[in-house]
């Protein structure tokens, strides 16, 4: 599962731009989506919170709003398949999934991504925090709600999200 010398090059092209914090200047065409998709889908699951972190901070691009995987997957889909293979899931693995859907909220793509994948967060994130003692994904998922009721009163009451 190593990285190659091109992989190698396209992450730490990434790491640069995220250095400088230039989410949407990411221009590798989407190179680097396949390699931090790769660190973290595919590498053992103990060894995904990098890759997990990548992602997460890629989750205010638009590029990585716009993912999507072979089988029809998005970005959301990918968070959750990292962070949740075994069972029950690593906490800190899913505090990078809840903590990559809140940076979701920094485009509008990834607003309206957010707002159509709802069932599918709330269900993770909900199920994670029910017994979690974990402060830092207790952050993340209030941080992700405090993003929701902003989102629901920007739009319109007939499109209003139900949180349960």
């Amino acid at each position: 599962m190593s990285l190659n010398s091109t992989q190698l090059a396209i992450l730490a092209s990434l790491c640069k731009h995220l250095q400088i914090r230039s989410y949407e200047d990411i221009t590798t065409g989407g190179r680097w989506s396949r390699v931090v998709i790769k660190l973290s889908t595919e590498w053992p699951y103990g060894d995904r919170m990098p890759g997990l972190d990548l992602l997460r901070f890629t989750g205010s691009s638009t590029m990585t709003v716009a993912y999507s995987d072979p089988s029809g997957g998005n970005i959301v889909d990918t968070l959750i398949q990292g962070a949740t293979e075994t069972s029950p899931p690593a906490e800190n693995h899913v505090m990078m999934a809840v903590r990559g859907f809140g940076n979701l909220f920094d485009t509008i793509e990834g607003r309206a991504l957010a707002k159509s994948e709802f069932e599918k967060i709330q269900d993770l994130t909900s199920t994670s925090i029910k017994s979690s003692t974990n402060r830092n994904l207790l952050i993340a998922a209030t941080t992700l709600y405090v993003n929701y009721a902003v989102l629901s009163t920007q739009i319109p009451q007939s499109a209003s999200l139900s949180i349960s």
